[in-house]
């Protein structure tokens, strides 16, 4: 029988083998998004005590997970030590699976991304990418001096959407070898490390909520532009998966016909390439792009009223104050599509109403990779 992998021992907490409790969860997320905090500021901006403060701070030193730091004055009273993240506490390792190419990131716990590169492999082939990926994983940490101890696990995004159980997804055709099968057991028994599965939109989604637009928002939506056209969906601060873990599964929102005038890259390549433009693939579209390039303006507004058709259904049911347009989208493509939306909407009364915050995702090449790795961290020691 196959021993699943688990956790460090080093890493969890022997009463309840959990990594961090909601309330260190708390205490870690909080002092990371504000940079360093005080133990009076946590008890200011939290429902916990000074008491439960002082005690869960002292344990998150005591574990290497926090750094006590030089004494600042924060209101009246005597200056208080800053509380410090210690950023080499823990890792996570994230690999986005996509059409035409694999990339690997690692993140520490500040959500700073210490390594990401593209994986020399075939991504349409299982049985060669898995023992390429493991031995990836091992040379990367190697390289950056990170003890496999330390690593939380891997998160794997890949394109598609999910058929029953919440690791077994229907992928585009070139990744088939990938669909059907459950993807956790496959994974974890060729990495030997805890696995999180996520598709690529959603990863991108919880990416952005650690590290762009989430710092501002606690409700957006996030456009995943790859070969496909996806949506993650972020509320309240965290992911919404649905009843069915298909939230964002933008595919159901458009007849057959319409399908190959949705704004995904694929239909970009043909489009180009029947203007004489031949793009191999979607990473050489992300690295080459020319705005200029003949059949460009033509895409964008074949695209521009099924694109704003899905910007209204997300108006409509999820009401976001920011909609973040991230994938494989090369960043003048990205405000070129944001360019396309609707400037204006008028209610009943001619009032105009107010529109989500457009954002060009500026999280480095595919955002779905720092998402991946971030699974890990966000399912154990954040919020």
């Amino acid at each position: 029988m196959t021993i699943k992998p688990v956790i460090s021992h080093s890493l969890v907490k022997t009463r309840d083998t959990t990594v961090a409790n909601w309330n260190e969860r708390i205490i870690i997320d909080m002092v990371r998004r504000e940079g360093g905090t005080t133990r009076r500021s946590i008890t200011a901006q939290t429902h916990l005590s000074q008491q439960s403060v002082h005690r869960l701070v002292d344990g998150l030193v005591a574990r290497k997970f926090l750094q006590i730091g030089d004494s600042v004055i924060n209101g009246r009273g005597q200056p208080s030590p800053l509380i410090n993240i210690n950023a080499e506490a823990v890792y996570g390792v994230g690999i986005s699976i996509n059409t035409d190419t694999v990339r690997l990131s690692i993140v520490d716990l500040n959500c700073q991304e210490i390594s990401n590169l593209k994986v020399d492999l075939d991504p349409t082939n299982r049985a060669t990418a898995l023992p390429i990926l493991r031995d990836a994983i091992h040379d990367c940490l190697k390289t950056n001096g990170i003890r496999k101890e330390r690593v939380l696990g891997v998160g794997v995004a890949i394109s598609g959407y999910r058929m029953g159980a919440k690791d077994v997804f229907v992928t585009p055709e070139p990744l088939e070898t990938w669909s059907n099968i459950p993807l956790i057991e496959l994974f974890e028994s060729a990495f030997q490390m805890p696995v999180w599965v996520e598709n690529n939109a959603t990863a991108g989604a919880i990416g952005e909520s650690l590290k762009g637009a989430g710092f501002a928002h606690s409700c957006f939506a996030y456009l995943s532009f790859n070969s496909g056209f996806g949506c993650g969906v972020i509320y309240e601060g965290k992911p919404f998966f649905g009843g069915y873990n298909n939230s964002g599964e933008m595919g159901r929102l458009y007849t057959p016909d319409q399908m190959q005038h949705r704004p995904a890259l694929g239909e970009l390549l043909l489009r180009l390439a029947k203007s004489g433009i031949h793009i191999e693939s979607i990473d050489k579209l992300y690295s080459n792009f020319n705005p200029n390039w003949q059949g460009v303006d033509d895409w964008i507004a074949e695209v521009k009223p099924h694109l704003n058709l899905a910007i209204r259904a997300l108006r409509a049911t999820m009401d976001p104050t920011a909609i973040v347009f991230g994938g494989e989208a090369p960043p003048v493509l990205k405000r070129l599509l944001i360019a396309a939306c609707d400037e204006l909407d008028l209610d009943r009364y001619g009032r105009e109403v107010t529109l989500p915050a457009y954002i060009a995702s500026d999280l480095p090449g595919d955002p779905s990779t720092i998402g991946a790795a971030l699974l890990p961290l966000k399912d154990c020691v954040l919020t």
